[in-house]
Parts: structure tokens; C-alpha cells; sequence
């Protein structure tokens, strides 16, 4: 199986995960830089070329004691941007578990559709797609998104389907409307 047009980063709050999905996959995750800064801000890039690829971006978003839900959903956004500031052909975020993903609705009047927000985030950052397995309510994470495509989506891991592969990846959503 040819791998050169693939491209797999864990960062490293999900660094395990990304690494057993790799060794199923029998390849290596890609280097990349993660800094912190003294003020509390921080970089992620990628340490080697990404032009043209397919790239996928394994990281699970809940919070721990090492950083917030808040403070992994911006370091994966900026780091989605980065990516497509380097020339990705595709962007894929795997994010196993979807942070705000139970705020799909209004329970109240005036009450945030905190969903639809971070979707829109994933949208602004340029991504082609995002897989999830933490689905509240699946009806309303597929609305949440931009999505104009009915076609599946597949994965390019030469005959390895959806369910196989990464161990069991499950609900998708093409995120690009319009291609580049």
C-alpha cells in the first residue's frame, strides 16, 4: 500500500491514540513542533512538507488536568489552519470526541447552539472533513455543518473501510462545500 500522499499528526494530548491508529494503519505519524510560550500562547506546525497531501489530524477534544477543552480546541484549529496555510491537497480532523457536541439545541430561550459554533470554527479553519465517534444526537451534527455533498465519504487507505479503519472511526461529515 502506498502511503506518500498521506500525511498523520497526533499532537500530544492525543499522541497515544495517534500512534496505535498509525501502527494499524502501518505508518508513522508525522513530526510537528508544539511550543508553548511564557504568556500563555502556543504554536503547533508541521515539521515536514504537507503540499498536496491528504493530511488527517488525530485529537480528542475533552478537557484534563494538562489543558482545557478550551485550550485543545484552539491549539487544533490553529494547527488545521497551519496546515492549510502549508498547502494540504485535504484536511481531516479526527477528533474522536467532539467537545460542546451535547449543546446541539436550546433547551432555554437565548441558550448558545454551542455545536453550531465550534462547527463553524472547523469551517473558518478550511477543513474537508471531520470524524467523530462522540455523536450526541447524529441528526443534529449532521446540521450543524455546511454540507452540500450527499456522496459518502471514504477513506483513501487502500481498501481499509470506514469501520476498520483508525479502530472504528464512526460519524463523518464533509465539511467543504465548494472545492478550493
Amino acid at each position: 500500500m502506498n502511503h506518500d500522499n498521506i500525511a498523520v499528526f497526533a499532537p500530544k494530548s492525543g499522541r497515544e491514540f495517534g500512534e496505535r491508529v498509525c501502527s494499524h494503519l502501518g505508518i508513522a505519524p508525522c513530526a510537528l513542533e508544539e511550543r508553548d510560550f511564557e504568556d500563555g500562547e502556543h504554536k503547533t506546525r508541521p515539521l515536514e512538507s504537507v503540499r498536496g497531501k491528504d493530511v488527517f489530524v488525530i485529537q480528542s477534544l475533552y478537557g484534563d488536568a494538562g489543558q482545557s477543552v478550551n485550550d485543545k480546541l484552539c491549539r487544533l484549529l490553529f494547527f488545521l489552519g497551519a496546515l492549510r496555510d502549508a498547502s494540504a491537497e485535504r484536511v481531516t480532523a479526527v477528533v474522536p470526541y467532539l467537545c460542546y457536541a451535547r449543546k446541539d439545541r436550546r433547551s432555554k430561550s437565548r441558550d448558545p447552539v454551542t455545536t453550531r459554533y465550534v462547527a463553524e470554527l472547523f469551517e473558518a479553519m478550511g477543513i474537508d472533513r471531520l470524524v467523530t465517534l462522540d455523536v450526541h444526537n447524529l441528526t443534529a451534527f449532521q446540521n450543524e455543518f455546511d454540507y452540500r455533498d450527499p456522496g459518502s465519504i471514504s477513506f483513501p487507505f487502500g481498501g481499509t473501510q470506514p469501520g476498520e479503519a483508525a479502530a472504528g472511526f464512526g460519524h463523518h461529515r464533509r465539511v467543504r462545500s465548494t472545492p478550493r
